[in-house]
């Protein structure tokens, strides 16, 4: 089975597991927040630790990773890429790359989060009006 098959498998697993654990969490804790977003990015980012230690010690393949990382934690949460990759740049000290890429995943993501859902919601009403009309 080709590599890209593969990552898009475990992608689908991952992204099957988090639906059911964001359904579920709500039901078992009665905690009106959004938990199990909460619990699914701190699990995705302890297993993309365990994942990193892994490979680094040489006791994971490549394409292991790959699958692990980029298909299953990747469809189970963007959290855990996000975190591995802050985690990468402090641990080589690049502390202006870690500012930049913090301020681009965060808020600018909020930026364009909200410029998104303005657009639409003018879009939305401007057509809903016309309908009307």
């Amino acid at each position: 089975m080709s590599n890209l098959i593969l990552i898009a498998l475990f992608g689908a697993i991952g992204s099957l597991f988090r639906f059911i654990l964001i359904q579920i969490t709500p039901k078992i804790t009665y905690i009106n927040f959004p938990i199990g977003t909460v619990i699914v990015n701190l699990i995705g980012s302890f297993l993309i630790g365990v994942v990193a230690s892994l490979f680094e010690k040489q006791l994971l393949s490549n394409e292991l990773r790959s699958f692990i990382v980029f298909g299953f934690l990747g469809g189970f949460t963007t959290f855990s890429a996000f975190t591995y990759e802050v985690f990468s740049l402090l641990k080589i000290g690049n502390y202006l790359n870690l500012f930049i890429y913090l301020f681009l995943s965060i808020i600018l993501s909020l930026i364009l989060f909200y410029i998104g859902y303005k657009v639409i919601k003018i879009l939305v009403w401007k057509n809903h009006l016309n309908l009307l009309l």
